[in-house]
């Protein structure tokens, strides 16, 4: 059944027109998938960006897809390794296999995991999610994305959830049970596998650029906004971080061009087809010539929340920026880089645009709609800020890198690092 999927796209990069620099609501279209977003103005060619807003796909479901043929619920059995067999830390992978959609999956997650990946990849073109997610502590999420204090999203081909999804309590040992549901009609089961881990010691990111654009490896303005993003990004996780530039296909694009508010994510695709088959499959930023949704230029776009881990070639594991700052302000592009790679190891906005949702994390500041001074509806950071004349709550809520536009500080907090290092991506 084609369940009535409500998107909200959370990531980081969707940016007004420069005429008016003012919000868009890209509302709903008749048809298709509704996309919600709001937007920030796009800064001026010679000044460091001020504001940007994200694309990462961010999801509910209002009903539940079809019933699906009849099919035991996946078992996931020992794990394959065991915390002796490595040091500093300990992962473990399960291979699930294929699952029908719709139908109950169970994890056995060992006493010895701090942290699990669940991913499950179906086809191009669908959005998928995990949800009716319920641990030994009770129900975890609800029947659709968004729903419960672990919050999951749509993703595009990769439905993809990082447990625990909050820093409220450490990962209960013992038996979960979730369901994998796709926004379209497909009936094809969904591969399943889950990423088991304790410990994080390093992160290993690329940073993928096409040569369209004009630039190559030894590109000087590439090297220093990647020397930046490896400072600013350890920061966040609390782990040493190594950048590595890498060149994309010589036919790769040289800029993403989205259509969200009519569902076409087909150009995160392209982008998939071009990386090398020889990348790690770690995590990776796309440095765009630009990023546009609907033929308007955004600051960025993060197809999975969080991302897939091992799978490069897929739509979820893009996250791409656009770089016209990237000679005169590489520290500023670096920013934003951070901040996509933080909804790719899970990390939701601290304040969504029009106050309505915040991050899962109970030690982020929120900005409540009464700070919206200029009545406009929608939050900034000149509201939010530290540059913001108001109280608290009103004063360094959007100091933090996942408030919803970059317009203050690049803080992060204690619990937004404890949710992060529980992505595989950070190696134990």
């Amino acid at each position: 059944m084609r369940g009535a999927w409500t998107l909200l796209l959370a990531g980081l990069a969707a940016c007004a027109p420069v005429a008016d620099g003012g919000p868009v609501d890209v509302g709903r279209d008749a048809g298709g998938p509704a996309v919600d977003a709001a937007r920030d103005a796009v800064p001026p060619p010679d000044a460091a960006p001020d504001g940007a807003r994200d694309g990462a796909v961010d999801g509910g479901v209002d009903a539940a897809p079809d019933a699906r043929e009849d099919a035991a619920p996946a078992d996931a059995g020992p794990p394959d390794a065991r915390p002796e067999d490595a040091a500093p830390g300990w992962s473990a992978h399960l291979g699930l296999g294929p699952v029908a959609l719709g139908d109950e999956i169970t994890v056995d997650v060992p006493p010895e995991a701090t942290s699990a990946l669940v991913q499950a990849r179906g086809r191009r073109g669908g959005l998928y999610a995990i949800v009716d997610v319920t641990g030994p502590d009770g129900p975890r999420t609800g029947p659709a994305p968004g729903d419960g204090p672990w919050r999951t999203s749509a993703n595009p081909e990769v439905a993809v959830a990082l447990w625990p999804g909050a820093d409220d309590a450490p990962l209960a040992p013992g038996r979960y049970q979730l369901r994998v549901i796709s926004a379209g009609p497909e009936a094809d089961p969904v591969e399943v596998e889950v990423w088991l881990k304790a410990g994080a010691r390093r992160l290993a990111v690329d940073v993928f650029f096409p040569p369209a654009g004009g630039r190559t490896a030894d590109d000087p303005a590439l090297a220093r906004m990647a020397l930046a993003l490896e400072g600013a990004l350890e920061a966040l996780v609390g782990v040493p971080v190594e950048a590595t530039l890498r060149a994309l296909d010589p036919a790769a694009p040289a800029a993403l061009a989205l259509d969200t508010r009519r569902g076409d994510l087909a150009a995160l695709d392209a982008l998939a087809d071009a990386t090398p088959p020889d990348a790690p499959g770690g995590i990776a930023v796309y440095v765009m010539v630009d990023v546009t949704d609907g033929g308007v230029s955004q600051s960025g776009f993060s197809g999975g929340l969080p991302a897939p881990f091992g799978l490069p070639g897929t739509a979820a594991s893009v996250i791409a920026i656009r770089s016209p700052l990237l000679d005169d302000f590489p520290q500023a592009v670096a920013d934003l880089a951070v901040h996509e790679l933080g909804h790719g190891l899970g990390l939701y906005h601290t304040t969504e645009p029009y106050g309505d949702r915040h991050d899962p994390i109970a030690d982020t500041a929120e900005c409540p709609l009464a700070c919206d001074r200029d009545g406009d509806g929608v939050l900034f950071a000149s509201e939010c800020g530290g540059q913001g004349r108001g109280m608290p709550p009103c004063q360094g809520a959007a100091d933090n890198l996942m408030f919803w536009t970059l317009g203050g500080r690049r803080d992060a907090t204690p619990g937004q690092r404890r949710v992060v290092q529980g992505h595989p991506a950070i190696a134990p």
